[in-house]
């Protein structure tokens, strides 16, 4: 995975993009749910302010909504698509994708076959689970502080607070609860599935095996259909070398390439 230049690029690239602005979005809307109940307490007379910023919250919620119905519903799976087919590409040999994807495995010396198609789908479920694995921490964290601010809204009482409850909508949004379950899950779900490659290629009649890659890489792309959180590519950056030598020294106490 050395080599980011891969056909299906840009599609990574415009998916991280329409996932910022959905993220970016549905804050500012929190932002003016908080703005509007102060304005109208301490500023009364500010009637157009408040009508216009009524007028940007509806706006940015209608652009949220269709947003991320569009990513999830028809960007995502098109993607995925693309990155399977450079999978099934770099395994068996074959061309669905226009361009042929150099640089994106570390396997090109194993022949093309289902065995192939277990050590690429091998490495993807390494690298995804270890950057997974690093971001939950931070979500975890982020979560929590915004549980924290929770229960001291919830503990000192919102009766007679303008802006608890738009405050209270905004930290049980998606951004933050769903995030963390989502993250949650998938880390779980890539651990275990981690550990299963680790028993296949532990077996010395896995290159006559065809069945089980099979099931394996099935699994492998189950489990990121369902994810809702994706990988950050900070962390990608930060950790692709150090991985890299990682899985590199997996293929050899496998023997992966022999």
């Amino acid at each position: 995975m050395a080599n980011e230049e891969f056909p299906f690029s840009n599609n990574y690239d415009f998916l991280n993009s329409c996932r910022k602005y959905d993220t970016i979005i549905l804050v500012l809307s929190s932002v003016i749910s908080i703005l509007v109940p102060l304005i109208q307490t301490y500023y009364a007379s500010s009637a157009i302010l408040i009508n216009l910023l009524n007028f940007l919250n509806i706006l940015f919620l209608i652009l949220y909504y269709v947003i991320n119905t569009s990513t999830e519903i028809f960007i995502y799976p098109a993607t995925a698509i693309k990155r399977r087919q450079g999978l099934i590409d770099n395994s068996f040999g074959s061309k669905l994708l226009d361009k042929p994807l150099n640089g994106y495995f570390s396997n090109d010396n194993i022949p093309y076959g289902a065995y192939k198609l277990a050590v690429n789908c091998f490495e993807n479920c390494f690298f995804t689970y270890n950057i997974a694995r690093t971001q939950t921490l931070k979500i975890v964290i982020k979560n929590t502080v915004c549980l924290i601010v929770f229960l001291l809204c919830a503990y000192f009482g919102f009766q007679n607070n303008v802006i608890a409850v738009p405050l209270i909508q905004f930290l049980t949004s998606s951004i933050f609860l769903k995030e963390l379950i989502y993250q949650l899950n998938f880390t779980s779900k890539l651990r275990n599935l981690y550990e299963r490659f680790l028993l296949f290629f532990s077996q010395k009649e896995k290159q006559q095996d065809i069945a089980h890659p099979i099931f394996l890489m099935l699994d492998y792309e189950t489990i990121l259909a369902y994810n809702k959180s994706p990988l950050s590519d900070k962390e990608w950056e930060r950790l692709e070398e150090p991985l890299s030598q990682q899985w590199e020294d997996i293929k050899k106490r496998y023997e992966i390439n022999d």
